[in-house]
């Protein structure tokens, strides 16, 4: 690996995290609550 793969990989990781986080997130919500509609659309 060199290190252009290297940086890549690292923001792909810490993109995909988030991603976790937020889904964890909006899994937790009951489901009469509200969601944005960016994350809506992010999920779909």
């Amino acid at each position: 690996m060199n290190r252009e793969e290297i940086s890549e990989f690292e923001q792909l990781q810490a993109q995909l995290q988030s991603l976790y986080i937020e889904v964890g997130t909006l899994s937790k919500k009951k489901p009469n609550d509200a969601v944005n509609e960016f994350k809506l659309k992010l999920i779909n």
